[in-house]
């Protein structure tokens, strides 16, 4: 089983809930899937194009599980998870649905991903994650200003693939200047 303690802080207590909350009904939930490395990424969506993989999977760089900002959950019984899709959506976060059923993010996290690989980073959302999509605008201008020819997921991915954690990074490219001057 992944461990939840992954993930992004934000995301840490509703995922325990959900869990909880899953085993408070009797669905016996299993997380499957937390934070992954831009290679296991790779190696996924690889295997999703090949028809070898039965969920959709993100290109590498944007996906919501390589910034810890998701998790994938089975249950028993596996229709279960419509229920517990509504309950986590009720709470305000995101859901896959009936595209991709064991899918659980940050509100917004996979919306922000996209405007900052479509070129679009400075645009909040419609269903904006807050300090998520901050994070996201400000390190897609951070990253595009400082580092020509390299946009703001290539630069995150690189940063976790060195081993940095992805909430950290986050941070970092939201404000790099006040990340480095923290006491």
């Amino acid at each position: 089983m992944a461990s939840l303690s992954e993930l992004d802080p934000e995301l840490v207590p509703w995922a325990n809930q959900l869990v909880g909350e899953a085993s408070a009904r009797g669905y016996s939930p299993r997380v499957t899937s937390t934070v992954r490395t831009h290679g296991e990424q790779a190696r996924l969506y690889r295997r999703f194009v090949a028809g070898t993989w039965p969920y959709p999977v993100a290109p590498p760089g944007q996906s919501a599980h390589e910034y810890g900002w998701a998790f994938d959950m089975v249950t028993e019984p596996f229709d279960a998870l419509a229920e517990l899709g509504a309950l986590w959506e009720s709470w305000g976060g995101t859901y896959g649905g009936s595209r991709d059923r064991v899918h659980f993010e940050l509100p917004g996290a996979s919306a922000s991903l996209r405007n900052v690989v479509s070129g679009y980073g400075d645009q909040q959302p419609a269903a904006s994650p807050g300090a998520l999509a901050k994070t996201l605008a400000a390190a897609a201008d951070f990253a595009l200003g400082l580092v020509p020819g390299m946009g703001v997921v290539e630069l995150a991915a690189t940063l976790v693939s060195w081993g940095f954690p992805s909430n950290q990074v986050a941070k970092f490219l939201s404000g790099p200047v006040e990340y480095l001057i923290e006491p």
